[in-house]
């Protein structure tokens, strides 16, 4: 039995974790026992892409026979990549960062270095900023994000005096906001995979029922990656699906 799933890899069709190169149609194989993160060939469902993002995106097949399911993943012995997602690609990965990062920007303040970079990185990823443009926007916001890690830091010492944790949360999410808005301005895959991950940290940080909000954070970040596959580009002026809903965070700092 076949499944479609997903693969991420490199420009050059190198796996982003691991050994090898993938060549279109070509099966590859793996043996001994499979282990998740140690031995087979990883794949992503539909509701796995947010996770473990590269370059460029593949449609592939496995043989389904033996597969370890995984939370974030699915582990198989043959697999193969037989067509590439031809909507996924810098422009389109670095809109969906700017798109995380401005989830949760308010979380900062929200502080003008940052929505500048998101603002600088949306306009690279439609051709309408320049190469020195977004590196002036990205090298204050990591000048900022160094800033809002020592003041996290800071608020979460000051708490442990005073055993008050809010602070020291507050302080944390916009640590994390202040990071996926400077990963936005980054190289295209890393800002998603990275401005994602930074944005559902920060949701964590800012919820009382952390697990629940970064899962959720997750689950909406994976809808609107799922929009940039389906429709390329025109995803950048399409609002965010409704369902699931990113989890709601207010600024408490």
């Amino acid at each position: 039995m076949t499944q479609l799933l997903y693969k991420w890899l490199k420009s050059d069709c190198g796996a982003p974790i691991g050994s090898g190169k993938w060549t279109k149609g070509r099966w590859r194989s793996v043996e001994c026992n499979l282990v998740p993160c140690q031995n087979g060939l990883h794949l992503a469902r539909e509701s796995d892409l947010v996770h473990y993002i590269s370059e460029r995106l593949w449609i592939a097949e496995a043989d389904m026979s033996e597969v370890v399911e995984c939370a974030d993943k699915v582990v198989v012995r043959w697999a193969r990549v037989i067509e590439r997602v031809e909507t996924i690609d810098d422009g389109t990965l670095r809109a969906f960062a700017a798109d995380c990062a401005d989830r949760v920007v308010h979380l900062t303040g929200p502080d003008p270095r940052y929505v500048n970079a998101i603002a600088v990185a949306r306009s690279f990823a439609r051709q309408q900023a320049t190469a020195e443009e977004l590196d002036a926007a990205r090298t204050a916001a990591y000048a900022a994000a160094a800033d809002a890690a020592a003041y996290a830091a800071n608020a979460a010492a000051r708490a442990a005096a005073s055993r008050d944790k809010a602070a020291a949360y507050a302080a944390k999410a916009a640590a994390y906001a202040a990071k996926a808005a400077a990963y936005a301005a980054n190289a295209a895959a890393w800002a998603a995979a990275y401005a994602a991950d930074a944005a559902a940290d920060a949701a964590d940080a800012a919820d009382a029922d952390a697990y629940a909000a970064k899962k959720a954070a997750y689950a909406a970040a994976n809808a609107r990656l799922l929009q940039y596959v389906e429709h390329g580009s025109d995803a950048m002026d399409m609002p965010w699906p409704v369902t699931p809903a990113w989890p709601h965070m207010e600024r408490t700092l």
